[in-house]
């Protein structure tokens, strides 16, 4: 399994994110993961450089955005066709695969999968990344793995709104099985990036075939495409129980006018001044923490850093 995070300006954050995930999932066995960032000012490149170092006993991979369609593809498709992916600091994404269109072929993996991640992820309690993958790769209906959704995810945070629950269908291991196509607000949403699980051989062949130029543009060419697999997997999994939710506290793109706080203490350049001064989210405040949405605006906990 491929695990793929999109960052940007914003390390406390993904500090937060990637020591939520290592506390509540031991990942599989053949597991790789790589943050795709982008830093637009000096401090913040020299805290993903920092980052970088921490995590490198993790094998946590760093790559500075350059060209994000490229950076996100060359991974994809060396992870796709059994290539182990480069994981230093300084990763030299280069595929012998990159440009082809033809990757509907036996040549990928059966078993290759990737996860999207963002770095406002929080994750609260502990779950079996294998066991989600197993369950995915036994559903041939099921389009992806979300693990943003659950019987307790009954509020639509983009839309402001509630939400019904769909008619779940238990499968073993706290697993449930849903139709996405009548989901109402974020169960009808089923191709996203912040905290799912696919099969790379849907999701690349719809990725190698469209432009994109950051991770809300991917995501929209996902979703744009989800239509297209109605009829051939109509199912979406979850956990019971989600077991993470992303935390909007700020907002450091401007593609999208996505909802986020307006917490003037809660700016990336805020909280960029708090990671130099050796402040990092305290993950265990989150722990067991069941969000009543994908997106929920929580109250951040610090804690300081000896030293």
């Amino acid at each position: 399994m491929l695990a793929l995070v999109f960052s940007m300006n914003r390390a406390l954050q993904l500090d937060g994110a990637l020591r939520s995930f290592f506390l509540h999932c031991a990942p599989p066995a053949n597991f790789e993961m790589i943050v795709i960032y982008r830093a637009t000012h000096a401090r913040d490149a020299q805290q993903y450089r920092r980052l970088a170092d921490e995590y490198a006993a993790r094998r946590v991979g760093f790559c500075a955005q350059t060209d994000f369609r490229r950076d996100v593809l060359a991974p994809l498709m060396q992870f796709a066709h059994g290539a182990r992916v480069p994981w230093g600091n300084r990763l030299a994404l280069a595929s012998p695969w990159l440009g082809r269109c033809d990757l509907l072929s036996p040549a990928i993996r059966p078993a290759a999968c990737v996860l999207f991640l963002v770095d406002d992820n929080l994750f609260t309690r502990n779950f079996d990344l294998e066991t989600a993958q197993a369950a995915l790769l036994a559903q041939p209906t099921a389009l992806g793995f979300s693990l943003r959704l659950g019987r307790n995810t009954q509020f639509c945070y983009p839309l402001d709104r509630p939400q019904t629950p769909p008619a779940f269908q238990p499968i073993g291991n706290g697993i449930a099985r849903f139709d996405w196509r009548a989901g109402d607000g974020d169960f009808g949403y089923p191709l996203e990036v912040s905290s799912s699980l696919y099969r790379l051989r849907e999701v690349l062949p719809i990725l190698n075939r469209c432009a994109f130029h950051n991770p809300n543009v991917l995501e929209e060419r996902l979703a744009a495409r989800a239509r297209a697999a109605q009829t051939r997997l109509p199912n979406l999994l979850c956990f019971e129980t989600s077991v993470t939710f992303c935390n909007p506290a700020n907002k450091v793109q401007t593609h999208q006018p996505n909802r986020a706080s307006t917490r003037a203490d809660y700016t990336s350049e805020n909280l960029a001044q708090l990671f130099e001064a050796g402040y990092r989210l305290d993950v265990s405040a989150f722990a067991n923490l069941t969000p009543n949405a994908c997106h929920q605006e929580v109250e951040l906990v610090f804690e300081k850093r000896p030293g």
